[in-house]
């Protein structure tokens, strides 16, 4: 608990902690509630009266805004307690999963930039080489890994506030499901939706000891009248579970900072269970008093990146088509039609959907040209040979079955049509005609097609 002041002095204003303040780890963590109640004693013992309004509901006309920063020192240990305590509990899953389409916010090299309408007139969204996948924000430990910053990646279409994180899944049930949702459901319908497979490898379990600075602030509007702006500052001690690359700890040891992080090229991955099991939630009043995200059901099988996640994690990525997730090629193009004006074609060798012009322009759609395929392609041209013929057979037959004045035709030629007075053609019985006919469809090769009086003999 928060220590009481004395009744026996007048107690002083709470203080931002000096920048080289390391936080106790022997005395328990109080909440930012706590901090924020023992402020409001003190200012009410001056004269000051208690405002309900930092921690408390809000009137209609009222918002709140929390913005927090990790203060230094800010630590990250390999080998406390803490951590083999995890690393001998629930494991790290042995593959992520990332449920992605084309206008997802998250940059990603299997999503052409020039098929992104956002980013590719964006200048600035550009991917950073070497990685797969990477958030509109930069991330830093001191600035997004607080519950501000997680909960802002919780909570969808915030433009004004771009988010650090990636989400991933821990399931690929969670991430069919997901895929699912995009193409049908979601408000911003996927038309090409793809579910990439992340190798979780070499993480271990760490804990980033900090204290948090939170500045609350609350914006009131009263009716004409300019939106009215008061605020104030907590702080206290949090303990973040998260998970890093070894390569950290081998090449600056258990305990580092987060520059030694950066420098160490390792990547850092949070769970959102282990998230709701820390100190980390216990920040005081949400921005939003309608939602407590990390709080919130729902999120247990998420996992966040927290920063880009590079591309020799990446084991396989596979294309969703609206109802099935194809992990091995069936054989044939695997096509996305649904909710697109347009005929997207997933293309195995670069691993991304492509509009169907473009695959046929590289023929990157051809299966190997064995025998046995060659064989299929010549057995389905014969088919569609003999259902053309069939068609025109047909006008044939019917034109020469309507063949009833052969005698007033008998002096046309045999190598023509001849049309009586009523405009209806009348075919004479062939003897040796043959019809070439040139066939010819947008995207296929032109092919010539012959019909021989056999074809049409009765």
């Amino acid at each position: 608990m928060s220590p009481r002041p004395s009744k026996s002095r007048k107690p002083s204003k709470p203080r931002k902690p000096s920048k080289s303040h390391k936080p106790s780890r022997s005395s328990p963590v109080p909440s930012v509630i706590d901090l924020a109640a023992a402020a409001i004693a003190e200012a009410s013992l001056e004269g000051e009266d208690e405002d309900s309004d930092f921690h408390g509901q809000l009137a209609e006309n009222q918002r709140r805004v929390i913005e927090s920063v990790l203060l230094d020192p800010v630590t990250i240990t390999f080998d406390n307690l803490a951590e083999r305590l995890r690393s001998h509990g629930t494991p790290v899953p042995n593959f992520f999963y990332r449920t992605f389409y084309e206008t997802s916010a998250t940059l990603s090299k299997y999503v052409p930039v020039d098929m992104h309408t956002k980013h590719r007139t964006d200048d600035k969204l550009k991917m950073e080489a070497g990685m797969a996948f990477q958030p509109v924000a930069k991330f830093n430990v001191h600035g997004y890994l607080h519950r501000e910053g997680i909960e802002r990646q919780l909570v969808w279409n915030q433009k004004k506030d771009p988010s650090a994180f990636i989400s991933v899944f821990n399931e690929l049930c969670h991430a069919k499901r997901r895929a699912g949702f995009h193409h049908d459901e979601s408000q911003r319908i996927g038309q090409r939706v793809s579910i990439a497979r992340i190798s979780s490898e070499g993480l271990e379990p760490v804990t980033v000891h900090a204290q948090v600075e939170s500045k609350i602030c609350i914006y009131t509007k009263e009716v004409g009248h300019a939106e009215v702006k008061k605020w104030k500052k907590v702080w206290r001690d949090v303990d973040i579970p998260a998970w890093v690359h070894k390569k950290a700890r081998k090449k600056y040891g258990n305990t580092i900072d987060p520059e030694q992080l950066t420098e160490s090229g390792a990547d850092m991955w949070v769970s959102i269970t282990e998230i709701r099991l820390s100190n980390l939630k216990n920040s005081g009043p949400s921005g939003s008093i309608k939602r407590d995200s990390i709080c919130a059901k729902g999120h247990d099988y998420e996992w966040l990146s927290c920063g880009s996640i590079s591309d020799d994690r990446i084991m396989n990525v596979w294309p969703w088509d609206g109802k099935e997730l194809h992990t091995r090629d069936p054989g044939r193009p695997i096509r996305s039609i649904a909710n697109s004006g347009q005929p997207w074609i997933w293309d195995m060798a670069k691993t991304m959907w492509v509009p169907d012009w473009v695959q046929k322009s590289t023929a990157t759609d051809q299966a190997p040209a064995t025998g046995k395929k060659r064989k299929h392609d010549m057995d389905d041209d014969e088919e569609e040979d003999a259902r053309i013929t069939g068609l025109i057979m047909a006008e044939l037959k019917r034109a020469r079955l309507s063949y009833s004045d052969a005698t007033a035709k008998s002096n046309a030629p045999a190598d023509s049509d001849a049309t009586d007075d009523s405009g209806n053609a009348v075919t004479p019985k062939p003897t040796s005609i043959s019809v070439k006919i040139l066939i010819a469809s947008p995207g296929h090769e032109s092919r010539k097609l012959t019909i021989r009086p056999k074809d049409y003999k009765r």
